[in-house]
């Protein structure tokens, strides 16, 4: 479990809390549970979020991520349901041990079109690595 204090010019003073169990299935596969708490002072409101995620590695150079989760939140009508969503998470090792890319398509339901329109998304991310890696 982690707890982060922070202060952000736009979002004011906020708490972030997690909790994470993960749990292996094989030697490529794991399974994790994540719950994820955002306190905003500003807003006088709490977010939470619960994510189940399935991690495949593929092989050396690729892994995959299947994804399920909600959010829920206390601003304007108490605790409630404001969002869904489920994708699938591709992370490629394009270049020796350091650049990285990820392709994840998605779909999101929120509280906002009241859960019947499906807001299709993909992101598309390149990651480097400048850093040396201890054996």
């Amino acid at each position: 479990m982690t707890h982060d204090l922070f202060w952000e010019s736009v979002q004011g003073v906020g708490l972030k809390s997690s909790q994470t169990f993960d749990a292996a299935i094989t030697n490529q596969t794991l399974f994790r549970s994540e719950t994820i708490g955002r306190w905003l002072d500003k807003e006088q409101a709490y977010d939470v979020a619960h994510n189940f995620i399935l991690f495949e590695q593929v092989n050396a150079h690729r892994g995959l991520a299947y994804h399920l989760g909600w959010n829920w939140t206390t601003q304007d009508l108490g605790f409630h349901l404001s969002a869904y969503h489920t994708g699938i998470n591709w992370r490629e090792r394009v270049y020796k041990k350091w650049l990285f890319v990820e392709l994840e398509p998605r779909i999101d339901f929120s509280e906002d079109n009241g859960f019947r329109q499906a807001d299709f998304s993909v992101i598309l991310m390149l990651e480097a690595q400048f850093y040396k890696v201890k054996p």
